[in-house]
């Protein structure tokens, strides 16, 4: 969250009071109409659930601003939220103008929750703008008055009649407002003191919520247009609520099933399917916006209640189908396309379903805390620790922020009932190297999980070695990576030092780097050959392609070959092949590694006969050619070969190999003086590693490596 410069009109907020918050009533208004706000206190200790709609949203470039009326002052906001509050101004005044005096007249509240109600109607997005004589415009309003009624009457006759009339008594749209609560508007962003007290109470802020409203940006702003893809969405919802849903009582109390196999079977035939290809393929540019890789959309979207609608422009996405089943539906739905585009639409979709696994974990805390099966008492702190550990082992690598503290913090509400350690409160008055710092001492003291050092580079300045930049911490978040075993036998052994700067590990030697071979020359042989995936079906492109993988290959091989002599030569072209059968890792066919590794070798000539078995391998190859010209190749004294993992720090000729206790993969440490540096985790190497035991490090006595 970036702060704006500015006079700000917040009021102070209690100091008696720290559950107070504000809200954001905006007025009603044609889309291109100045934008009128106003700010109110509430307290959250009032009552479990409140009347407002929590946004959920990007911000955009912060430098980027357009201006409304906060508190009849001018204040500026982002494009992007400007244009949410235009499209909801004139949603509430469509609504507004169909009500009747007297209904606008009784309750501010009640308004609300009637547009409230309106909004989340999937029909509603079908009518919008409003015809005068629409009838079924007319059912969906009255619908909405109905429930708005029912919805205040059980929500406050229990609470007295004092909060069901705010004192607005003008028959005037004026009196129909809209109660949102928005980060930017809400916040006093220019106070570091109460952005810090506010962010720790964020998902109270979202629990307490009667809606989330998601807000995915005007359509006119995508690459391309994805009209199709709306309608598209909105059929398939149509689809499965008129024919796959079975209802238990009134289709509006949301009680039903749903028949998925019947469903899938129904959109994936190809009578159906291939007319709505192009629709499909432009449902991947929703789920490439920015939204998606917000780091504090997984916190809003997990602490959210059921009620959550997004909205592009002024059409609504049924959120919950979407997720559920719409998505996979298109997924599906790509077996009739080229594997490049389903494969596309797959790496499209990943943020989306690890949303959904982190919202299936934090639903199995909650649960294990309403069961009384999780003490909020017992070992606190260690099961914070692994909690946390594990939320960031499911979101590294795959989501941002604009304030880089805020990938830690936006994951704290998420932890479970455990009490946040003091040392990992948000607080935005310290700087971003001493809240990384903190939180990687943290998990290390308590989880002793080496595996969190795995980052892919260092952007950060001032603090430890091995302290992750967490903003590029991909590979100890990978899936594969959390359900391999480390490769060291033995209890990971992890001790700091009183001021948490040097950390003592214990793990073996593997070697010294005696040279690194570098080539940007091959590198920009395979760039200039990158065309061909914009033509995956070009076969004499891919052919050629490929030959310029061999080629390269060949190449590399050649510049360490120029470098050794004697008995080490010998070593090393055996551990040249064990240094590329990392291909195993993603292929189990042991005929296609053999055949690749043959042709690589020059032992077998390439033929396309081979292209169908092997293209995948052979791209693989190439990526990973490239990132090791760009990084460098390694080879030790012993003849073993190494890569390393970061992109921004390349390996040196006198860096040590070791294997540190409880990693996924050997480090490079380099020495310095008494201590040692951490410098990253190797990538590929030669070392025979998939599943060692005690035998394997014979020779290799276990050692105390000090890091600074």
């Amino acid at each position: 969250m970036d702060s704006f410069v500015g006079v700000s009109p917040h009021r102070p907020l209690s100091p008696s009071d720290p559950s107070e918050i504000r809200l954001v009533k905006l007025f009603p208004g044609e889309l291109d109409d100045q934008i009128r706000c106003e700010l109110q206190h509430v307290s959250l200790a009032t009552r479990p659930v409140h009347d407002y709609i929590a946004l959920s949203y990007t911000w955009g470039d912060p430098k980027v601003c357009s201006r409304i009326f906060l508190d009849g002052a001018q204040y500026p906001v982002t494009a992007n939220l400007h244009s949410f509050l235009r499209h909801a101004q004139r949603m509430l005044l469509a609504v507004s103008q169909k009500l009747s005096p007297e209904t606008r007249q009784g309750s501010g509240l009640l308004v609300h929750n009637i547009v409230r109600q309106v909004l989340q109607n999937p029909e509603f997005s079908h009518h919008f703008p409003f015809e005068t004589d629409d009838s079924e415009t007319n059912e969906i309003i009255h619908r909405g008055v109905a429930r708005g009624i029912s919805y205040m009457r059980q929500r406050y006759d229990s609470l007295g009649s004092e909060e069901t009339i705010d004192g607005s008594q003008d028959l005037g749209l004026d009196c129909c407002h809209l109660y949102l609560w928005i980060d930017a508007l809400c916040i006093n962003q220019q106070d570091l003191g109460e952005r810090s007290q506010q962010v720790s109470r964020m998902k109270e802020i979202y629990d307490h919520a009667a809606s989330l409203f998601i807000w995915l940006g005007e359509p006119t702003k995508y690459p391309s247009d994805i009209t199709a893809a709306l309608r598209l969405i909105q059929e398939m919802e149509q689809l499965a609520r008129e024919r796959f849903y079975i209802f238990f009582g009134d289709e509006d109390e949301d009680n039903f099933a749903f028949d998925l196999t019947e469903y899938l079977n129904h959109v994936t035939a190809e009578n159906f399917a291939n007319p709505r290809l192009g629709a499909v393929n432009q449902v991947r540019l929703i789920l490439r916006h920015d939204w998606f890789t917000r780091a504090w959309i997984i916190q809003e979207l997990a602490s959210a209640r059921s009620d959550v609608s997004a909205w592009i422009g002024f059409t609504q996405v049924p959120w919950r189908s979407f997720c559920d089943f719409i998505a996979l539906a298109c997924y599906r739905m790509m077996d009739s396309s080229s594997p490049t585009q389903k494969s596309r639409f797959t790496l499209d979709m990943r943020n989306l379903l690890r949303l959904r696994r982190v919202w299936n974990s934090h639903q199995e805390v909650q649960e294990l805390v309403a069961t009384g099966a999780s003490s909020p008492t017992a070992d606190a702190t260690g099961r914070f620790a692994h909690t946390l550990k594990a939320l960031l082992q499911q979101t590294s690598g795959a989501f941002d922020a604009t304030d880089p503290r805020d990938r830690l913090y936006a994951l704290l509400g998420l932890v479970g009932p455990w009490e946040i350690p003091d040392e990992l409160r948000p607080d935005y008055q310290l700087p971003i190297e001493r809240v990384f710092h903190q939180y990687a001492s943290f998990l290390l003291r308590y989880t002793k999980d080496v595996r969190i050092l795995d980052c892919g580079a260092q952007r950060i300045t001032g603090a430890a070695s091995w302290v992750p930049d967490w903003r590029l911490v991909n590979f100890f978040g990978s899936t594969t990576a959390t359900k391999r075993k480390p490769l060291m036998v033995g209890a990971p052994y992890v001790e700091f030092s009183p001021d948490l700067d040097e950390m003592a590990v214990e793990g073996v030697i593997l070697g010294r780097v005696e040279f690194v071979v570098h080539s940007t020359a091959i590198s920009r042989k395979l760039e200039e050959l990158k065309s061909y995936k914009d033509e995956p079906e070009d076969v004499a492109l891919v052919q050629e392609h490929m030959r310029a993988i061999m080629r390269a290959f060949q190449e590399l091989k050649s510049l360490c070959l120029q470098r050794l002599r004697g008995l080490l030569l010998e070593i090393f072209l055996d551990k040249w092949k064990e240094f590329w059968r990392w291909l195993c890792r993603f292929e189990q066919d042991a005929a296609v590694i053999e055949v690749v590794l043959a042709v690589l070798e020059g032992e077998l000539e390439f033929c396309m006969d081979h292209a169908n078995r092997a293209m995948t391998q052979l791209l693989a190859v190439e990526t990973d050619i490239l990132y090791i010209c760009q990084n460098g190749i390694a080879v030790l004294e012993s003849g073993g070969i190494v890569n390393i993992i970061r992109i921004d720090e390349p390996i040196c000729s006198g860096d040590v190999i070791c294997m540190l206790k409880g990693a996924l993969r050997p480090t490079v440490i380099r020495p310095v003086e008494k201590h040692f540096t951490f410098v990253g985790s190797c990538w590929v190497t030669s070392f025979q590693l998939e599943d060692p035991d005690e035998s394997f490090y014979d020779g290799f006595p276990a050692e105390r490596i000090c890091l600074r």
